[in-house]
């Protein structure tokens, strides 16, 4: 059985030998190792089992800062909200390729995109981010890029 279109490449990021790290609420978040390239998708989907999103605050901990401090050399994050988006995956797969840092995915919904877009901004901000937002949102979402002085890349 093939998997879904969104999930192609980051099983082929993983063939090619970067670790992958899938974190939902209430699981720990694995320490970040400097110069072993690896993908760290946080599950905060309102279909995750744990009861929907939530934001950062049910994830925090010491090794998620260090993850996202780990961003900061330009390295790939994005926060994708809505239906999975396999055009995004595969960029954000293929900038983590080419990253020592790693990279980050946070799968939120649209309510708590704006929480993780300022857990980004303060943690990662010279991250290369990539976020996916659904039309609600869209519009805040570009306010707040450009206030915090970033050029928002959307993907959809």
């Amino acid at each position: 059985m093939m998997p879904p279109p969104h999930l192609q490449p980051i099983l082929a990021l993983r063939a090619l030998g970067c670790d992958l790290h899938l974190v939902v609420h209430g699981r720990a978040v694995p320490p970040h190792r400097a110069g072993h390239p690896a993908l760290l998708v946080l599950g905060d989907d309102p279909e995750a089992a744990a009861g929907g999103t939530r934001g950062p605050a049910a994830f925090d901990c010491a090794d998620l800062r260090a993850w996202f401090a780990a961003m900061r050399v330009g390295a790939p994050l994005g926060v994708f909200t809505g239906a999975p988006d396999a055009g995004a995956y595969a960029a954000l797969c293929a900038a983590t390729a080419a990253s020592p840092a790693g990279g980050i995915i946070v799968e939120c919904g649209a309510t708590s995109y704006q929480p993780w877009a300022d857990f980004a901004a303060v943690h990662a901000p010279d991250a290369l981010r990539l976020d996916v937002v659904t039309a609600s949102i869209r519009r805040a979402a570009m306010r707040c890029a450009l206030a915090a002085g970033r050029q928002p890349v959307f993907m959809r």
